[in-house]
């Protein structure tokens, strides 16, 4: 039997986030030819969640990232909400996740930079079989 559980902040995301989401933006500042993605003109939404979709699932944020973003919208009354969907291949082929991480670290990135005074909280959502 599948069951789904939120671990907050675990160890790979503690030790390696910060350090891939700062070693990326080093590399943007000084190599020549990086662009960094512009500043969307849109407000800060009170709220955003980043979310990977599951191995194998279709793009988007699939059904267990749907599902969380359902039930914190509920939860958010009247604050504005925004979800990215990272954007990588999903597959069992552990060679691809850099492409997600790289995805996301932009985004986060490009979001810190549009929205310098956001508080920043990170989760992982594990699938344990049994």
């Amino acid at each position: 039997m599948d069951t789904y559980r939120a671990v907050i902040a675990s160890p790979v995301v503690r030790i390696l986030g910060p350090a891939i989401v700062t070693a990326w933006g080093i590399s943007a500042s000084v190599l020549p030819g990086f662009v960094v993605p512009a500043a969307s003109a849109e407000p800060c939404p009170d709220v955003e969640v980043v979310f990977a979709r599951g191995t194998g699932e279709a793009p988007g944020v699939g059904p267990t990232g749907q599902a969380f973003v359902d039930s914190l919208r509920s939860r958010l009354g009247g604050k504005t909400f925004g979800v990215y969907p990272v954007n990588y291949p999903a597959s069992d082929q552990w060679d691809t996740g850099i492409d997600g991480i790289r995805d996301a670290s932009a985004h986060v990135v490009s979001m810190a930079g549009s929205c310098p005074r956001r508080k920043w909280s990170s989760a992982d959502i594990r699938r344990e079989r049994r």
